[in-house]
């Protein structure tokens, strides 16, 4: 396992390694220092920017992200670049658990893919909630500006009213079963190119590793918005995350303490 000493990366830097069940977060921000910040790699055939600021959830005013100019991929998908003051749009995420762990499965094309949902507490007060209303703060602009530009975004849908636009839409933020609970918040891990990184105590740490019920603090991207002949949306991807806390053993946990679980 490779330590802080070999890897300065922000997790690195804001993980107390002294703890043993707990990675209490020390003060100050997560600051993405990987290779996604310091290397111009190219994604998808569109540069990452070297310069992109990590936002706090505070900080941020949904109705100011900024649409780009559709762009079209060689297999004819729309996509629409979404940023925030002129840049990539990268978040520090309050913290949140992930009731189910990481998922890995394999895409139609093969590829092996890792999904991560993450769920805001219900108590109003918890800092959790303020993430969730910025998320749904995002999603309520990408679908107002969808009606506006229905012309330029679903250039070949015959029906592009606003009630069809809005049923289209495909959210990131999946309703629960019982109302009592919050929605579940689905992204995307990279496990290959560019790998998603997990760190515990100061220590890199394999993406097995997450199971269900981790609580961890997370930089995440919203690169922009796909469109399909007949849906659209937008999909958040996970750069880096810190696990602040893992879970007890089931036998030490009261059943109260599994919320979430049932959605």
């Amino acid at each position: 396992m490779e330590t802080a000493k070999t890897l300065p990366t922000a997790l690195n830097l804001f993980c107390n390694s002294s703890t043993t069940v707990v990675a209490s977060p020390l003060s100050g921000s997560l600051v993405l220092k990987s290779s996604f910040a310091t290397q111009g790699d190219r994604d998808g055939g569109r540069e990452r920017r070297r310069d992109v600021p990590i936002l706090k959830v505070d900080g941020v005013d949904a109705k100011k992200i900024e649409f780009q100019e559709p762009e079209i991929s060689p297999k004819g998908n729309m996509f629409v670049p979404i940023s925030y003051n002129g840049k990539q749009l990268r978040l520090e995420t309050t913290t949140l658990r992930a009731p189910f762990g990481l998922k890995k499965f394999t895409s139609s094309t093969g590829r092996e893919e890792g999904i991560l949902n993450l769920a805001f507490e219900s108590n109003e007060a918890d800092p959790s909630q303020k993430m969730l209303k910025l998320l749904k703060g995002f999603e309520e602009q990408v679908v107002q500006t969808a009606v506006a530009r229905a012309s330029t975004w679903f250039p070949e849908w015959a029906d592009k009213s606003a009630e069809k636009i809005q049923s289209s839409f495909r959210s990131a933020l999946r309703p629960p079963r019982d109302p009592k609970f919050s929605p579940l918040w689905k992204l995307k891990v990279n496990l290959n190119v560019r790998p998603t990184e997990f760190y515990y105590n100061g220590d890199k740490i394999p993406i097995e590793e997450v199971v269900n019920n981790t609580r961890l603090t997370s930089i995440v991207e919203l690169r922009g918005l796909w469109v399909m002949p007949d849906a659209f949306g937008t999909t958040w991807s996970i750069l880096q995350a810190r696990i602040d806390e893992v879970p007890a053993p089931r036998s030490r946990r009261n059943s109260t303490e599994d919320t979430n679980e049932s959605q």
